[in-house]
């Protein structure tokens, strides 16, 4: 399937495997895909930044998710499918229903697993389940398993 010029924004919580499905799907062959990892948009502020869960981020938040749909919509514009990963809640999609490309938003869950060493900790493939899926108009998907 062709998903050329759209954007797919991967949510949930840490360790749910946001960053190692977007990484699976930005690396798979076909036509040309970029992978948004959305806290490097937060690490890009290197003076004054503000812990965005804290309620006096809100502004710096509102900058940073603006900076984040304008790279997305321009990736998705010049002909790239745009995997958005990161905690990125309902709240934050305004932004994002603006732009003209295509929109899904899915929050995965999904625990994690320890490695051989014990010492990292890493998504289970086998546990993620789609959550939610939404089109820009906020239609909710269908429930599905990814394996």
């Amino acid at each position: 399937m062709d998903h050329t010029g759209e954007v797919l924004i991967l949510t949930g919580p840490p360790g749910s495997g946001k960053t190692t499905t977007a990484e699976a799907l930005a690396s798979e062959p076909g036509s040309p895909k970029v992978h948004l990892h959305s806290d490097d948009f937060w690490h890009f502020i290197k003076n004054g930044v503000i812990p965005p869960y804290l309620p006096e981020a809100h502004e710096q938040n509102i900058v940073v998710v603006d900076v984040l749909t304008k790279a997305a919509a321009g990736y998705a514009g010049g002909g790239y499918f745009v995997v958005v990963d990161g905690i990125v809640g309902p709240w934050f999609l305004e932004p994002f229903r603006k732009i003209a490309a295509p929109l899904s938003w899915t929050a995965l869950s999904g625990r994690g697993s320890w490695n051989r060493s014990g010492k990292s900790r890493h998504p289970s493939t086998t546990s993620f389940c789609v959550r939610r899926s939404m089109s820009p108009s906020g239609a909710a998907g269908s429930v599905a398993a990814i394996r």
